[in-house]
């Protein structure tokens, strides 16, 4: 989960680096009463670093909360897949 203010660019520099569904609510602080958005993504453990980097590239005061995932039901593609359909976006740009 991202909490952020900038959620188009967040959600560019993730797609950059993730294949990955993101989920975009609308949210405000309890605290603060500042209007945001929060994001909702799914990833595995392996591409933490690559989130928080994309994520803190663009929004260093974004705030990030990772949680569990027990079981995930729908489409989540494996690295085979992540890098085929990279592959694939990267011939469509040529």
């Amino acid at each position: 989960m991202i909490v952020t203010s900038h959620a188009d660019e967040v959600i560019a520099a993730i797609n950059e680096q993730l294949i990955r569904g993101i989920t975009v609510t609308n949210s405000w602080g309890g605290y603060t009463k500042q209007q945001n958005n929060t994001l909702w993504i799914v990833i595995t453990r392996y591409e933490l670093y690559d989130l928080t980097q994309a994520t803190l590239s663009v929004d260093s005061t974004a705030f990030i909360n990772i949680m569990n995932t027990i079981d995930v039901v729908g489409e989540f593609l494996t690295n085979d897949q992540q890098a085929e359909r990279k592959r694939l976006m990267q011939t469509d740009k040529q």
